[in-house]
């Protein structure tokens, strides 16, 4: 992410990421998976990277309207 470390600081809350800067200034983060549907809301959060592929094509799949 970029940003002001307010905003960035924000945005990782929200999420429940948890990061910390390293006194050698390496950035150390968990990880989180997020599908966002059309409307800019969260419709999923996978945690760290135990998801398949199947897992989120399904939730990508839920929140995309079939085809016309």
């Amino acid at each position: 992410a970029t940003g002001t470390p307010e905003h960035v600081k924000q945005l990782a809350a929200f999420f429940g990421l948890d990061y910390y800067t390293e006194p050698a200034g390496r950035v150390v983060h968990s990880l989180r998976t997020a599908v966002i549907d059309r409307d800019g809301r969260v419709s999923r959060v996978f945690e760290s990277n135990s998801w398949t592929t199947k897992d989120v094509l399904d939730a990508l799949r839920a929140v995309t309207p079939p085809a016309s």
